[in-house]
């Protein structure tokens, strides 16, 4: 821990205390705050997906936060060469002021989150090429500054229609491998995750999921993944323990991710709450929990949120507050 690093000792010489210092210096450049390796939650972090504002529940609740729509490709450069990265900056000032975890979300998602223009490209330069100037111009901007990237977004359901012009891209994953070699090559001091849906319920859907991540990480290019936990209100406790059990075995970090509950009864959605949370909170390969959004009128289904217009919290908020209170901070 770079805390723990004491150079100036009394009897060292000038010159000692010189090259200490510069060493600890490039420590720094490369290795997150010490807020980041020990925050509020330990080596864990709570975190949200980021749609426009701010909140006194940013660096408090949520230590981490995920660019929602504003991270997409087709959002920053909906125009060949031309980027809107205002948003983007707006996240990361954000983050650096309430010193925030960020994860990147994401680069290659086949759900038509890409520029509009990008079939002309595929024929004006090649998809490969289009791709890494988006890795590239994505790094010369933010590396260093973010954590965790999301390279490849639902690839077992949404892959790319123009993933046949990639390296790759005629077999069912060469594709996918290709885009986490650029992205090992562009962000070097991220840590590389992938993410998908229908994971957390489905065991079929679970054990398509670890063949995929065992390619991945067979080949070093791997550092987490995602699992995103939409859509599981009436989805049985043990259904969930079971796939998570199964995934535990991969050995490597899990984040559940883009988690809500859509209830409108705020009953149902407190007993869920209750119920779920301290399933993902409580299991030891679990670095992460990301709820999608918590403000209403912000979230992507109607009755998800956990703080209403007014500002007043839900009771499942209520309880989320106290619980995660009990940890060490």
């Amino acid at each position: 821990m770079i805390h723990s690093i004491r150079p100036w000792g009394l009897r060292r010489s000038w010159a000692t205390r010189l090259i200490v210092s510069c060493l600890l210096m490039a420590v720094l450049v490369v290795t997150p705050s010490p807020a980041f390796a020990n925050g509020p939650y330990g080596n864990r972090f709570v975190g949200t997906s980021w749609s426009g504002f701010d909140s006194p529940l940013f660096g408090t609740i949520f230590t981490q936060v995920t660019p929602e729509y504003v991270g997409y490709w087709g959002f920053v450069e909906h125009h060949e060469g031309k980027f809107n990265w205002g948003p983007l900056d707006a996240m990361y000032t954000l983050a650096a002021r309430k010193h925030l975890l960020v994860e990147q979300h994401n680069m290659i998602w086949g759900q038509h989150q890409w520029p509009s223009i990008m079939t002309q490209w595929v024929n004006k330069h090649n998809a490969a090429a289009a791709v890494r100037a988006w890795f590239a111009a994505y790094a010369a901007r933010y590396n260093g500054r973010f954590q965790f990237v999301n390279v490849v977004n639902e690839p077992l359901h949404d892959p790319p229609a123009y993933r046949a012009g990639l390296p790759g891209g005629k077999t069912k994953w060469g594709w996918v491998l290709w885009a986490y070699r650029l992205a090992r090559k562009d962000f070097p001091h991220a840590k590389l995750q992938i993410n998908q849906y229908n994971i957390l319920n489905d065991p079929k859907e679970t054990l398509r999921y670890i063949k995929l991540i065992k390619k991945l990480q067979t080949r070093n290019l791997l550092d987490g993944f995602g699992c995103q936990a939409h859509f599981l209100e009436h989805t049985k406790t043990t259904v969930i323990r079971e796939n998570l059990h199964r995934l535990n075995r991969l050995g490597l970090p899990i984040y559940i991710s883009e988690f809500d509950l859509n209830w409108k009864s705020d009953k149902n959605q407190l007993w869920q709450m209750k119920t779920q949370f301290p399933i993902f909170w409580n299991d030891p390969h679990v670095a992460g929990v990301t709820f999608w959004d918590f403000k209403q009128g912000h979230t992507w289904l109607p009755f998800t949120y956990l703080i209403r217009r007014n500002g007043t919290a839900r009771p499942a908020m209520v309880w989320l507050k106290t619980y995660l209170a009990k940890f060490p901070r």
